[in-house]
């Protein structure tokens, strides 16, 4: 028996080194299993886990930009409504500012018309004093030469019909004759006039 015994230890002893060794490797193998699924799980995760956040990105993006919009369009309206606001009232201001400086012109706007209205009346003056001398020039008389008497000659002058004979200018006596004035003749009018 003992080499039955021997063959049965040896088997036995067999048995249980690959039972040993079996063990060992499927701890060995499990640690490398419990490996690759950690990391297996944790990719996956990981992946649910970033499309998830993107998922929540995109969505709070597309929120805001709905806001903003809103946002923009509003303060759009707000700024258009300031800046009317502001032209009305610039264009209130300055023309209110040129108005008072176009009165405070017409206020003191002052023409100096000394100087034209002098050279008009010396113009005048001179033509009033010429228009005198041409009168004076047409109604002086002229001094008769005096003819010696010594010689009689008949008198030859045609006789004028009665009414009708001009008077003649002489010298005034300054004793007896007063100055004689012609009268001035009557203004017509002109027959287109009327």
């Amino acid at each position: 028996m003992s080499n039955s015994f021997k063959k049965i230890g040896l088997l036995l002893g067999s048995l249980l080194l690959m039972i040993g060794l079996g063990s060992g490797m499927d701890n060995a193998f499990a640690g490398q299993d419990a490996e690759s699924s950690l990391i297996n799980w944790f990719g996956a995760k990981r992946t649910a886990s970033e499309h998830e956040i993107a998922n929540v990105i995109t969505a709070e993006k597309d929120r805001l930009m709905g806001e903003l919009k809103i946002a923009l369009q509003g303060e759009k309206q707000r700024a258009e409504e300031e800046l009317a606001a502001f032209t009305e009232n610039e264009k209130r201001i300055r023309t209110a500012a040129l108005q008072e400086y176009a009165a405070a012109l017409i206020e003191n706007m002052e023409t100096d018309l000394t100087e034209e209205k002098e050279a008009i009346i010396a113009d005048l003056d001179a033509k009033h004093n010429q228009a005198i001398k041409d009168l004076e020039k047409k109604i002086t008389p002229t001094k008769p030469i005096a003819v010696p008497e010594a010689e009689a000659k008949p008198d030859t002058t045609p006789v004028p019909e009665a009414g009708t004979q001009p008077v003649l200018p002489s010298e005034p006596d300054a004793e007896t004759e007063p100055s004689v004035v012609p009268e001035p003749l009557p203004e017509t009018i002109p027959e287109s006039a009327l």
